[in-house]
């Protein structure tokens, strides 16, 4: 049947999407846009009387609504429906997963192939690093040298790297044998010292606040504190030895100050503006730029820089009705995770909550892609234990 070919299309463009998601991005945009296409025909089974919209689907669904809605105030016409169609996946991933059968629903399976193209990122990177320093006598192991080879920030990467190093952390609590874990322990090893060398202060940030929370968790159900204490010492030793040997990670660490915060009070004082419903969806780029015109910030005029912080870019576009949606769509999941023990969703969400503090990820396509794939995931995985 020609519903069974589609279903199984479907299912194969979501495995290409997880394993490409890390290391090539434009495959997983292609993806995402055959997915729409070969999924169009269930769409209308989920507003059909047979089956009832989920409430995450409406909950999602809200914000892009409220983000199409601001279109109609918005002066930038021509931006406003480019910030859309960036923001497409928010919208369709949602609709695409939750019309899937529960029995379709591979989410293991999808998190390793995720790994493995978290892994093939990471080789492709150094493996371009080490041609670079031996044959142009150029050292791009580090930070934006790095990442230049993805074609995206170290904090875009390190967001990749942290998931899946704390996906395979959680392997390694859940075991009670180390000797029998060898490749998993390489494997965190590995993102470890990948983590490091990317710089990126608020992905080592999370790594210590996150994966520490997660082991601290773990000593105090099992009182395992061999394993637990041994992973905290390994990744202290890890960071104090990156710090010592590495100057632009330490001098990254030891500034004090940080650009950031002048486009954070930009932020906050066009949104003090218009504080209800923002200046619409295609004029915060504009606006924004008008306030570092006016403070003599060429630096940033010329960069066109973003808030740097999620929240912030969405209360200036969408005002706080806009932000009020937004919370929801995060800390709603959150809570009802935590009600239902999945531990991998509040993984994933704390470490979108954190790095939305710093980085405006529903700007770029590796962040709108990777908050909406694996959200719908684990939100659709939730309905099914709900059931």
């Amino acid at each position: 049947m020609l519903k069974d070919t589609f279903d199984t299309i479907t299912k194969y463009l979501l495995f290409v999407i997880s394993f490409f998601l890390p290391f090539y991005n434009p495959i997983a945009r292609v993806c995402f846009l055959l997915l729409i296409i070969v999924s169009l025909h269930r769409f209308p089974f989920l507003l059909s009387k047979k089956k009832s919209p989920s409430f995450f689907l409406i909950l999602f669904s809200s914000f892009f609504t409220f983000a199409l809605i601001s279109l109609l105030y918005t002066e930038n016409w021509q931006q406003g429906f480019a910030e859309i169609d960036q923001k497409l996946p928010l919208l369709f991933f949602p609709l695409i997963i939750f019309s899937l059968p529960f029995k379709e629903l591979k989410v293991d399976k999808y998190l390793r192939l995720f790994i493995w193209g978290c892994t093939t990122a990471c080789l492709y990177m150094l493996g371009r690093a080490t041609y670079a320093y031996f044959f142009t006598d150029k050292n791009h192991f580090f930070y934006v040298h790095l990442t230049a080879y993805l074609d995206t920030h170290p904090t875009y990467v390190g967001m990749y790297i942290l998931f899946a190093l704390l996906l395979l952390l959680k392997q390694l609590l859940k075991t009670y044998r180390l000797q029998n874990n060898i490749l998993i322990i390489l494997g965190i090893l590995f993102f470890l010292g990948i983590l490091f060398l990317l710089s990126s202060r608020i992905v080592v940030l999370g790594l210590f606040l996150i994966g520490g929370s997660s082991i601290l968790y773990y000593l105090f159900h099992t009182q395992r504190w061999k394993i637990g204490l041994s992973i905290i010492m390994i990744t202290l030793l890890f960071f104090v030895v990156f710090l010592q040997t590495n100057n632009t990670m330490s001098k990254r660490f030891a500034s004090t100050t940080d650009a950031r915060s002048y486009l954070w009070q930009n932020a906050t004082e066009l949104i003090i503006q218009q504080p209800f419903f923002g200046f619409g969806i295609g004029d915060v780029k504009d606006e924004l730029k008008k306030g570092y015109e006016e403070r003599g910030k060429i630096y940033h005029l010329k960069k066109e820089h973003d808030t740097h912080n999620q929240y912030l870019e969405v209360a200036v576009g969408m005002g706080m009705i806009g932000l009020f949606l937004f919370l929801l769509t995060l800390f709603i999941p959150f809570f009802i995770a935590i009600d239902y023990k999945m531990d991998t969703y509040l993984l994933f969400l704390s470490i979108i909550l954190l790095v939305c503090l710093t980085e405006s990820i529903l700007e770029r396509q590796m962040g709108v892609l990777f908050y909406a794939f694996f959200n719908s995931l684990f939100a659709y995985q939730l309905v099914a234990k709900e059931r």
